[in-house]
């Protein structure tokens, strides 16, 4: 897929980032299409725990009551585990919102469309992400030169 093919802002990597920016563009009228390498929704552990400014930035979106309504409650303890042992019960400075990764994206992923957004899932960018209008919001750091770790 290479971003001539589009008269529009191309996002790669359909995310958190990447469909929190596709909302915040489409309420500004911004053509915008995401492209995702995976299908939605998708279960991961990453992004269920939603803390500092996530849930201010969910509610100038006006997403917050689309999670609440599907079942996102707020946290305001917690405890860090590390096979046996545990941190204890501890107050966090600022409610957290916590909702599962799955509905997260297809809440997002809906929004994102009901706007008038463009997701194609199952589809890789194969351009440059020098090109203009072109965003990268994969969550990887491209590697430069080879590397002996397989993960950043």
């Amino acid at each position: 897929m290479k971003s001539s093919e589009f008269d529009n802002i191309v996002i790669v990597g359909g995310g958190l980032s990447g469909l929190t920016l596709g909302i915040l563009l489409r309420q500004r009228d911004v053509p915008v299409t995401i492209l995702e390498a995976q299908s939605y929704p998708r279960h991961k552990v990453c992004g269920e725990f939603l803390c500092g400014k996530a849930p201010d930035i969910l509610n100038e979106m006006g997403v917050l009551d689309l999670l609440h309504d599907r079942g996102a409650v707020w946290c305001r303890k917690m405890t860090f585990l590390n096979g046996h042992q545990s941190s204890g019960m501890l107050q966090i400075p600022k409610a957290a919102l916590c909702i599962s990764r799955y509905l997260l994206d297809d809440i997002l992923a809906s929004e994102f469309t009901r706007l008038g957004g463009c997701l194609r899932t199952g589809v890789r960018f194969s351009g440059a992400f020098s090109y203009p209008g072109v965003i990268r919001a994969t969550g990887r750091i491209p590697l430069t030169k080879p590397s002996p770790q397989k993960w950043v």
